[in-house]
C-alpha cells in the first residue's frame, strides 16, 4: 500500500515494525511470507532481508539518517552474531 503510493518512509517504518518481531537467531526458522515472496528462512535471515528492504525504501525516501541507523544495526549483528 505505501509503496504503491510512493510513501517510502512509511513503507520502511512498517517493515521495521515487522522486522522487530524477529530475533537475530540463526537457529530458529520462520515460515515463508507470501506477501513479500520470502521463503522459509532463519529468523536472522528474515530480519536481515527485511532490513535490506527497509534500506531500499529509506534510500528512495531520502531518509539518510534512518538508513545509517539500520546499517549500523546490520553491521553490529553481523560482527556479533555471525562471526562470534
Amino acid at each position: 500500500m505505501h509503496l504503491q503510493s510512493q510513501n517510502y518512509v512509511e513503507a520502511a517504518l512498517t517493515l521495521k515494525l515487522h522486522a522487530d518481531l524477529y530475533e537475530w537467531d540463526l537457529n530458529s526458522f520462520v515460515e515463508p511470507m507470501d506477501d513479500l515472496m520470502l521463503p522459509q528462512q532463519s529468523q536472522f535471515q528474515r530480519k536481515e532481508t527485511l532490513h535490506l528492504l527497509i534500506l531500499d525504501c529509506l534510500g528512495k525516501g531520502k531518509a539518510w539518517e534512518s538508513a545509517i541507523e539500520i546499517c549500523k544495526e546490520l553491521a553490529y549483528q553481523h560482527s556479533e552474531v555471525t562471526f562470534n
